[in-house]
């Protein structure tokens, strides 16, 4: 790969990555208060027609989104190691500074969050339908 595809693909997956982020704490974020304001008024097939589609649009954003990052931590690790490899333009890449070790835990931090966040929203639905939680 030459340096541009390198910076380009790089700058494409990142981008891609932040846009999944959003998208995906957006709609748990419109969930959980769907869930405070309407949980307890939905009939029980309506609730699980909700959390189901939930459960396996939020799961496939969450794959998704774990493969996007560790392909970006994949792809930072290539420009680093061409960057002291020499014989580039690169080394105003930022990722040159980033430690092998952040790199390693990056990815797993990354979709952990995603994960609690994930249970977390269903955990509020389910308090919110049971009445513990919410507008009553």
């Amino acid at each position: 790969m030459t340096d541009y595809e390198l910076i380009a693909t790089y700058t494409d997956v990142s981008s891609n990555l932040f846009m999944l982020f959003t998208i995906y704490y957006s709609v748990i974020f419109a969930f959980i208060l769907a869930a405070y304001f309407v949980a307890q008024q939905l009939k029980p097939v309506v609730s699980l027609l909700l959390a189901g589609l939930f459960i396996v649009t939020m799961a496939l954003a969450m794959y998704q989104q774990s493969l996007l990052v560790f392909s970006m931590v994949a792809l930072g690790m290539k420009i680093k190691s061409v960057i002291l490899n020499g014989n580039t333009d690169l080394a105003w890449h930022a990722y040159r500074s980033v430690p092998d070790f952040l790199s390693m835990i990056i990815p797993w931090t990354f979709t952990a969050a995603n994960l609690v966040a994930y249970v977390g929203a269903l955990y509020v639905f389910n308090l919110c339908r049971r009445g513990d939680l919410g507008v009553k």
